[in-house]
């Protein structure tokens, strides 16, 4: 089996009649040994079901699927309902995982979207990170400045998610 790559797309999602997202292959992957399948995933956002059409790219060495940014394959609704689901959980100490399930299932219009399905993308969050976590990190050029605020407040709210929250 071909080991696989995913690049994204950085287009958003457009409201259009048809509900069809198409991801085109860039042309610099293109070269007459490749061949370009698609791969269609079907995307919840809000009481709407968009058809999301990506392009796979193969040639003998390799597989490279294009995905738009806000898709995880193989997942019903966009990326930022996760993460919207899990930073209020994590952010609020007195609020259990039903009820931040619940506030986003309602912000985001969804017909379901349960403490189980929040609770099962911090586990796959956590162990992402604890596997980035072992790889030794890439050093950084001495510059003499401090790192930015936001990614000290990155850090930060990273460290709270999954170890000094109680969660």
């Amino acid at each position: 089996m071909l080991p696989t790559q995913i690049i994204t797309d950085k287009r958003r999602i457009e409201t259009t009649p048809e509900k069809v997202f198409r991801v085109l292959a860039p042309k610099s992957c293109l070269d007459g040994n490749t061949s370009v399948n698609e791969r269609t995933y079907a995307l919840q956002c809000g009481p709407d079901v968009y058809e999301i059409i990506c392009a796979e790219i193969q040639n003998s060495e390799s597989k490279t699927l294009v995905i738009p940014e806000f898709l995880i394959p193989s997942r019903p609704y966009p990326i930022y309902v996760y993460i919207y689901g899990m930073v209020l959980y994590s952010s609020n100490p007195a609020m259990g995982q039903r009820e931040a399930a619940e506030r986003t299932r309602k912000r985001f219009d969804l017909t379901t979207f349960s403490h189980t399905t929040l609770g099962r993308a911090m586990k796959r969050l956590e162990a992402l990170i604890n596997t980035n976590e072992e790889r030794p990190e890439p050093e950084q050029p001495a510059t003499g400045r401090l790192p930015s605020v936001g990614l000290t407040r990155t850090q930060m709210h990273c460290s709270l998610i999954f170890k000094g929250n109680g969660r």
